[in-house]
């Protein structure tokens, strides 16, 4: 299981510099685009059968919906 935890943080810090590299060059980022990219890196990983369940993701005006 600890190798399950260390490939999915690989994902998600690659995930992390995607996202820091896409709003310093101004673009925009939706949360349906950010957790569909989340999504890839994870799938990329070794093993990776899928999600547990889809992603829930809100910011700003959204964040009062969770």
């Amino acid at each position: 299981m600890i190798n399950s935890h260390i490939r999915d943080a690989a994902a998600l810090i690659t995930y992390l510099a995607w996202l820091e590299k896409e709003v310093l060059a101004g673009k925009h980022v939706t949360e349906i685009s950010g957790a569909t990219k989340l999504e890839q890196f994870r799938s990329q990983q070794e093993d990776f059968v899928g999600l547990s369940f889809e992603t829930i993701s809100s910011s700003g005006s959204n964040g009062a919906i969770i």
